[in-house]
């Protein structure tokens, strides 16, 4: 029996703008996505010391082929910041999946859970690629 290695666990508290909330004073659904990728290069940057111009030097990018999210319950404009958490439990291949929660700064809400579906690539061919092994360590402990 094979186990999986431990998905490291990316943390990052992401501060909100005015842009970022609609009309009705939610969070827009569009700024989920912006805020679960920022929080992710934020923790890489600064925890791991691996911004992302590295990759880019490396010749290794990703696109977002697939989102989904659930939403537990709405973000009103009260909150200035929330808490983010994301990790991806497997690779397969080119396909890299990056799971995450939003929750207030105190870790009691859960706002919001889902994936993001990543494809890595290799920048020069633009063609999906697998990850390189020299990635891994910023993906599992």
């Amino acid at each position: 029996m094979s186990t999986s290695p431990k998905p490291l666990i990316y943390q990052a508290t992401m501060n909100l703008r005015f842009s970022d909330f609609d009309s009705y004073g939610h969070l827009n659904s569009a700024s989920y996505v912006d805020l679960v990728i920022a929080s992710r290069w934020d923790y890489q940057t600064h925890h791991l010391n691996m911004p992302p111009s590295e990759f880019v030097k490396k010749n290794v990018g990703f696109y977002l082929s697939r989102f989904e999210i659930d939403f537990k319950r709405p973000v009103g404009i009260d909150q200035t910041s929330l808490h983010i958490r994301s990790w991806i439990p497997e690779i397969n291949g080119h396909k890299v999946p990056a799971k995450f929660e939003i929750l207030d700064v105190k870790k009691e809400k859960v706002f919001a859970t889902g994936v993001f579906h990543f494809v890595s690539m290799n920048l020069t061919t633009l063609k999906p690629e697998p990850l390189p092994e020299w990635v891994l360590p910023f993906v599992f402990e």
